[in-house]
Formats: structure tokens, sequence, C-alpha cells
């Protein structure tokens, strides 16, 4: 069985500052920084930042999941396009088999696309 959620967001900003945060190195920080209570780290494992890196997130004590290793799979500019995979931990220990957000910024209308 398959399960897909979609959520689409309008945000008050151009589609390419927008893209500038989700594709920028520093997202994980600006995070932890914007959410401190809702994610308690985000830490690269492997890489900077660009696809392939690996990163470590971990939530406030109580939180499910409590923590999970995510990849960064794609990362294109052209087509404002992230997809960050789950490999380790999180939804992955609850039996599930895939998960993979992939976050598309929209041209010209600003709707950041989580599906």
């Amino acid at each position: 069985m398959r399960y897909e959620l979609i959520n689409e967001m309008r945000v008050n900003a151009s589609a390419s500052d927008i893209w500038a945060v989700y594709s920028s190195h520093d997202l994980p920080k600006l995070v932890v920084r914007l959410l401190p209570s809702a994610i308690e780290s985000i830490d690269y494992i492997e890489g900077n930042g660009g696809v392939g890196s690996i990163l470590r997130l971990v939530f406030p004590p109580g939180s499910v999941p409590l923590t999970y290793k995510e990849k960064f799979i794609t990362i294109d500019h052209r087509r404002r396009l992230k997809e960050v995979l789950m490999i380790e931990g999180g939804f992955l220990a609850m039996g599930v088999t895939f998960c993979m957000d992939s976050f598309r910024i929209i041209d010209n209308s600003c709707i950041i696309r989580s599906i």
C-alpha cells in the first residue's frame, strides 16, 4: 500500500528568494534556530549540504520519531526541486519501507509544494 501526502503553502516572497533558503547549505542551522521547540539539532554526518550529504535530525524528548538520518538525493536549481530520502531510523524504524520528501518551489506563484 502506498500513501502520498501533498502540502502546498503560499509564501509572501519570490520563488528565487525561497529557493535560496531551501538550497542553502545553512538551512539546517536556520531550521533549528527558527523551530527550537520542534527540532533539537540537525547535524551534517557526511558532506556539506550538497547532493549526497547525510544529516542526523534529533527531536525533543517525547517526539515520535525521536531521531533519523536523511540524505539529499536531488538539488535541482533549474527546477527548484530538493529531494530528501530518509535512510535510517524515524518512520523506517516503524515499518515504513520508503520515505522521501520532495520540495518544489513553483515559479511565478511562490508556492512551496511538499510531497
